[in-house]
């Protein structure tokens, strides 16, 4: 009897230390899940950020783009008030030769 009570006594010792091991491997796949978690959520965050930069970069690229179309456009504009303006002193000498040219037709006659 008194071997048989040693015997499960020393089971007894290993089944607390086969149930410690088991805490430990319990508690390392609950920090390993944790560790999973979170750079699974990293990964999110990153490629959140990266769509975020993404879209930033197009919109800048979008932005660059109208200004050059803005640009363009004003310096169109710019020419034509130019040759607008060439045009209006041409016709202005045109007329101012012409009433001349009646002041001189009026002196003669």
């Amino acid at each position: 009897l008194a071997h048989i009570q040693g015997d499960a006594e020393a089971m007894r010792d290993q089944l607390v230390e086969i149930q410690k091991v088991l805490a430990v491997i319990q508690a390392q796949k609950a920090e390993h899940e944790r560790h999973q978690e979170e750079q699974a959520e990293f990964l999110h965050r990153l490629a959140a950020a990266e769509s975020a930069h993404e879209e930033e970069a197009r919109s800048r690229a979008s932005e660059e783009k109208w200004q050059a179309h803005v640009r363009a456009q004003f310096a169109d504009l710019r020419s034509d008030v130019a040759r607008l303006m060439e045009e209006q002193r041409s016709q202005c000498a045109s007329l101012d030769a012409a009433r001349e040219a009646h002041a001189a037709l009026g002196a003669e006659a």
